[in-house]
């Protein structure tokens, strides 16, 4: 383990940090007496075990070997800080407390990380003024240091104390020591913004706390319990137009029956029409026709069906109205018996559901009325240049939430379900990525990168179609949703030129595993390490494993990401991409889990179960007042651990006690996404430094092919 500069002025220095009142401590407790002449096999052996169970969430199997290498080895810090942090893992915080205690080489002389780890456990423990006068004394201390390790803990050290005492009720306090890490050490992160809002509340501050919702929101849109609380407190000051956008917003992104009565009143309420207010707040509310649509590729592609307006599991939403129209000549046709109408350019046809005397859906046109209970589709004229503009989408239960516009090429199919209908997009298989490549990649990343995405989304909408047809099982609806589930697809209105040019250049490429096609996975930002555990995303040889991390290492190296500068990944960048930290509230997770998993009862605590050998969380456990439930693979876990779900699964979880009851639950993750296969932000940077697609591609998939589908 690196060691930083010790501290060594007395710990109970008069205290000069803002806010605060500081406690003396002072605790000495002896360990089990260790063997005169340990076999250095042996414990070499538990160690590497110790590390390989810490690493993978056997935190039993963890204290087992380290305990024995404590008591083996009585000058092994790292063992017993390792043996206290496996406690800690196992909601033991009080038994890790005594072996902190015994990590004080003399009385006045204290590892800055000691202090740290011992305030983080008081911190756990629900010992919230405890943590902050450790927090306080370690960051006085630090405050002037220089080595960079020192300076990282110095921001963690802060942050953690900023929590212990908005926690403790410090709310003053815990805003000056982020205004202090904001102004003074330029640190500027989603949580703090966030954590400085909710003291604002506490206050009666709430245009603070507006502000630092939305600057939080503006970092990292993923904030869900920060766009429902923005929601609250806009309504509670009468700001009824704001609160209804931000509500609307959260119910897009989660599915939540009690706020959604809150936000039907927040509709009531609006001083604008609803209309009206999404037009000027929200892009694609504000078209009146469709946008002229050129032929952008010379050679025609197969087709792929494509379900819209999907929610977070890739179910296009069930609606229970919408407006269409044409930018070219169409078809109102039923599968089987054919051509019902023929439309026009800019006609307004609208689509409303009934659910009597049948599920049917009725489509108006001036005076023209048409009833149909049979699928339906709605096929353009001009293949090449032919487009459905969609307008006012509801779906069904959100009755004051239409959907943004949408305008898509190709054509367009209407199914009728029990409870409304849904809209899937036929289009061809090349224009389909011209309308992924701009939400999935962006338009302005380098033309390697964005070819080695094309080739990508191409693959992969290929197989979904063509192998998985998980999608279409039922009735072969449709082969691939438009939401990040699949892959995320706005149809024509984002279209740029640079992605164009990436699909012509590798028009029907695509990669291929022994010759065959093959799931294909990639993801936002990897923060530093592939699912496989041995691939670092960083150029040349640079592999390692978490797996030889001892408990410390990989603790630190969770924690510390943040607040450190990694530039040697090709992944990096200073993002909530890279790395990210959620302060989550238990209660918050109930309500999830009352929903998703109402047999488990109210919620009660949280643990890790398992971890894979990249680090990532593959089991969590749910305990609630009736029985437990164990989430298995990355989205389930992500979506069950907070509000909008987590960025990743590669993170660290401390639970934060308030008497026996888990109160909140603390993240330190790196990345965004899964961590399979290509890396976005890498393949970004590797593009930005002149590296061709293809090797872009065998970089994140060595043992591939690239070969023509068509």
């Amino acid at each position: 383990m690196t060691k930083v500069t010790k501290i060594t002025k007395a710990v109970n220095q008069k205290n000069t940090f803002p806010f605060v009142t500081f406690v003396t401590f002072v605790t000495f407790v002896t360990f089990p007496q260790s063997i005169a002449f340990p076999q250095e096999n042996d414990l070499a052996e538990a160690r590497a075990d110790g590390a390989a169970k810490f690493s993978r969430a056997d935190f039993k199997g963890a204290e087992s070997a380290l305990r024995y290498i404590a008591t083996r080895d009585e000058s092994d810090q790292e063992a017993r800080m390792g043996l206290a942090l496996s406690l800690e893992s196992q909601g033991q915080a009080l038994q890790a407390w005594e072996v902190w205690k015994t990590l004080r080489s003399q009385e006045q002389i204290q590892e800055p990380w000691v202090l740290y780890w011992r305030a983080r456990n008081a911190l756990i423990r629900g010992d919230y003024a405890g943590a902050e006068a450790r927090l306080v004394y370690l960051v006085r201390e630090l405050d002037s240091a220089s080595g960079p390790e020192e300076k990282s803990l110095f921001q963690l050290g802060s942050l953690v104390l900023a929590i212990s005492q908005h926690l403790k009720g410090s709310a003053e306090a815990s805003n000056a020591n982020l205004r202090y890490l904001r102004e003074k050490r330029e640190l500027d992160l989603p949580v703090m913004s966030q954590l400085e809002a909710l003291n604002c509340q506490k206050l009666n501050n709430l245009q603070c706390a507006t502000e630092g919702l939305r600057r939080a929101l503006k970092m990292d849109s993923t904030l869900q319990d920060a766009r429902r609380l923005l929601a609250e407190i806009q309504a509670g000051y009468g700001d009824f137009d704001a609160a209804y956008l931000d509500g609307r917003r959260y119910l897009l992104a989660e599915k939540d029956s009690e706020f959604e009565n809150q936000f039907k009143e927040y509709a009531k309420k609006t001083a604008k029409p609803l209309d009206t207010l999404l037009a000027a707040a929200e892009p694609g509310f504000n078209l009146a026709w469709p946008k002229t649509v050129d032929s952008a590729l010379e050679k025609r592609s197969p087709a792929v069906n494509v379900g819209l307006l999907a929610n977070a599991q890739g179910e296009p939403q069930i609606l229970s109205e919408a407006v269409i129209s044409a930018g070219a000549p169409f078809d109102l046709a039923l599968v089987e018996e054919g051509t019902l109408a023929r439309g026009k350019p800019e006609e307004m046809w609208k689509l409303l559901f009934l659910s009597s005397p049948t599920a049917m859906v009725v489509i108006l046109q001036g005076n023209r009325e048409f009833r149909v209970v049979k699928p339906l589709t709605l096929k353009t004229s001009n293949p090449a240049a032919g487009s459905f503009l969609i307008k006012g989408a509801r779906p069904v239960g959100l009755s004051q939430a239409p959907r943004a516009d949408l305008q898509v090429r190709g054509n367009l199919k209407v199914i009728i379900e029990t409870q409304g209908f849904m809209l899937i997009n036929e289009v061809g298989l090349e224009e389909y990525l011209l309308g992924v490549l701009p939400y999935e990649m962006g338009t302005a990343s380098p033309a390697e990168s964005l070819k080695a995405q094309a080739v990508l989304a191409r693959s992969y909408a290929l197989w979904r179609r063509d192998m998985d047809r998980s999608h279409n099982k039922e009735g072969g609806r449709f082969d691939v949703c438009d939401q990040v589930h699949c892959q995320v697809y706005k149809g024509f209105l984002g279209e740029a030129k640079s992605c164009l040019a990436a699909v012509r250049d590798t028009f029907g490429e695509m990669l291929t595993e022994n010759g065959q096609p093959f799931r294909i996975w990639y993801h936002a930002g990897c923060g530093g390490i592939s699912t496989g555990g041995a691939l670092w995303d960083a150029p040349g040889d640079r592999s390692a494993s978490l797996i030889k991390m001892n408990p410390v290492d990989l603790t630190r190296f969770f924690e510390l990401t943040s607040f450190s500068n990694p530039e040697d990944f090709w992944c990096f960048e200073k993002s909530s991409r890279f790395s990210w930290i959620r302060l989550v509230a238990l209660k918050d997770l109930a309500r999830k889990a009352k929903r998703d998993y109402p047999q488990i009862g109210i919620l009660k605590s949280v643990t890790i179960e398992e971890r894979g050998p990249d680090g990532r969380v593959q089991k969590i456990r749910l305990t609630g007042s009736k029985q437990s439930r164990v989430i298995e693979e990355d989205f389930p876990i992500r979506l069950a651990l907070a509000p909008g779900g987590l960025r990743s699964a590669l993170f660290s979880m401390t639970p934060i006690y308030r008497g026996r009851n888990q109160k909140f639950l603390l993240f330190f993750g790196r990345g965004y996404g899964h961590g399979r296969g290509l890396c976005q932000v890498g393949a970004i940077n590797q593009g930005k430094q002149g590296v061709p697609y293809r090797d872009i591609l065998k970089f994140y998939y060595p043992d591939t092919a690239i070969k023509k589908s068509y």
